[in-house]
């Protein structure tokens, strides 16, 4: 996957998660980036999510692939040191204010649960949803096989 393939697929996920709190990623960074390191893995993507600090104290998880660099889908909801916002969606070097502490991968059973309170609550867009259960379900049976 090329970074521009890398980048629009974490696009299109963050909107489809974020889509009922109008695009808002306070407090949703395990919400998207579990299940999004699970996908990026079955699309032949070396990451890992990564848990750990950003300015000092604040418990964020972001994606770190495979050399080191940082892919993360809600970087918005904070802001640099120097006051300047964060884009949407980091791509990049670790920032020198991101602290890791653990290390996490999850199975693909785990990511579809990240979901079902989501998928109960009709919050991302249906089309979204489906395409999801899709790949998570073609990735299980070939697993199988």
């Amino acid at each position: 996957m090329t970074k521009k393939q890398l980048l629009e697929y974490t696009r299109e996920f963050r909107a489809g998660l974020l889509a009922s709190r109008c695009g808002n990623p306070d407090n949703m960074c395990h919400a998207v980036c579990a299940p999004l390191q699970s996908l990026l893995e079955m699309q032949g993507v070396e990451c890992r999510l990564v848990a750990g600090d950003v300015l000092d104290g604040w418990g964020h998880y972001w994606i770190e692939l495979r050399g080191g660099t940082v892919l993360d889908p809600t970087a918005s909801q904070f802001r640099r040191p120097n006051g300047r916002a964060m884009p949407r969606i980091y791509y990049g070097a670790r920032p020198e204010w991101y602290s890791e502490y653990q290390t996490e991968k999850i199975s693909l059973v785990d990511a579809r649960s990240v979901f079902k309170d989501y998928l109960e609550g009709g919050y991302p867009r249906p089309s979204f949803v489906n395409q999801l259960n899709q790949v998570v379900e073609r990735c299980l049976a070939e697993k199988r096989t």
